[in-house]
């Protein structure tokens, strides 16, 4: 499985949605929490393009936010992201 890193506001109800899907499928991951206002959002928006959180990367590759993580779940597709 690959590494999964979610960064993340403290709370944010999205950030909260997402690890607890990740959680009740049994997905580890390790969370990067970040205080409002951090300069390493503006890193993160310059790197994915995406200026919300959460932000989900699969082995350092940007792979979306909790909108797109419940999509994929509930296409059946999100654990072969994820695997692959």
């Amino acid at each position: 499985m690959k590494h999964i890193e979610v960064w993340t506001f403290k709370f944010c109800p999205y950030c909260v949605k997402v690890k607890k899907l990740f959680e009740d499928l049994k997905i580890p991951y390790t969370e990067h929490m970040i205080p409002f206002g951090d300069p390493r959002l503006k890193d993160l928006e310059a790197k994915t393009g995406c200026g919300t959180l959460p932000q989900i990367f699969a082995d350092g590759e940007f792979i979306g936010d909790c909108d797109l993580m419940h999509v994929l779940h509930e296409k059946g597709e999100l654990m072969e992201v994820i695997k692959s």
